[in-house]
């Protein structure tokens, strides 16, 4: 009879276990759909699956989209986040230690804060909001800054990122990456200069994006074999061209009145 409640006991207990670990984890295929609102520690997703991470919702160890799928962030936390294939992923806030987008996958980030955002193979990050302590793009990978704050951006290899908005404290340029300033009204600190539109050289570099907010980035690693460069927006160029044009015609006016020379 013991044994039998030792048995019963531990039947017990064990589907308890089970069970808490069935929610503690979940995995979608195919057009599934999740709301995680509440503890998981891992969870997966397929195919064209989507998930919801949203205020209360957690996963403490590993989310990782495949395939073509889709993870939206409104609220939360998740430990590191994995984009692999094709997938995408949205974050307008919550918490995150990392991101780590592979293959051809997205990242889109308008807000809430993020450790570590690591762009690796050929994905692309978008960020136009929100805080980044390290945003790090490798290999051919591209990232996009039009907002937000970001701490440190690192780009390396082929890499290529521009950045229209926001704000970067600091900039490491190596290998043959390219980083380009979209912006105007650009002022090169000591220790740096102006070939043309390339910023050669390492210290503090100024400017106003075409919105006027202003803001200065300190370059503090530069590559012979990365580029940096400083190109007015097309509006500006569009508006000194104008003025160009405006001269011109004030001069013609000019020779116009004063008539033919004699010599």
């Amino acid at each position: 009879m013991k044994a039998n409640v030792i048995g019963a006991m531990v039947a017990v207990l064990l589907a308890g276990w089970m069970a808490g670990t069935a929610r503690a984890d979940f995995e979608l295929h195919g057009v599934e759909q999740k709301t995680v609102d509440t503890f998981h520690q891992q969870g997966w997703l397929y195919d064209q699956s989507k998930a919801w991470i949203v205020s209360g919702g957690s996963v403490s160890v590993e989310l990782v989209a495949y395939d073509t799928s889709t993870v939206n962030m409104s609220g939360g936390y998740v430990r590191q986040l994995l984009g692999q294939g094709t997938s995408t992923v949205n974050v307008s806030d919550g918490t995150l230690n990392a991101i780590v987008p592979y293959n051809s996958s997205t990242v889109n980030m308008s807000g809430g804060s993020v450790y570590e955002i690591d762009v690796s193979d050929a994905s692309t990050a978008n960020v136009s909001g929100g805080s980044v302590d390290a945003l790090i793009v490798t290999a051919t990978s591209t990232a996009n800054v039009s907002g937000g704050s970001l701490s440190r951006l690192w780009a390396f290899h082929t890499s290529t990122v521009d950045i229209s908005g926001g704000s970067v404290t600091e900039l490491r340029a190596r290998d043959t990456s390219t980083v380009t300033f979209d912006g105007q009204d650009f002022i090169l600190g000591t220790g740096l200069s102006l070939d043309g539109d390339k910023v050669l050289g390492t210290g503090g570099l100024s400017g106003t994006w075409m919105d006027g907010t202003s803001w200065t980035v300190n370059i503090t690693l530069h590559d012979a074999g990365a580029t940096i460069l400083a190109i007015p927006e097309p509006a500006t160029l569009s508006l000194l061209a104008l003025g160009g044009l405006a001269m011109l015609r004030r001069r013609s006016k000019r020779l116009q009145l004063q008539g033919p020379l004699c010599y």
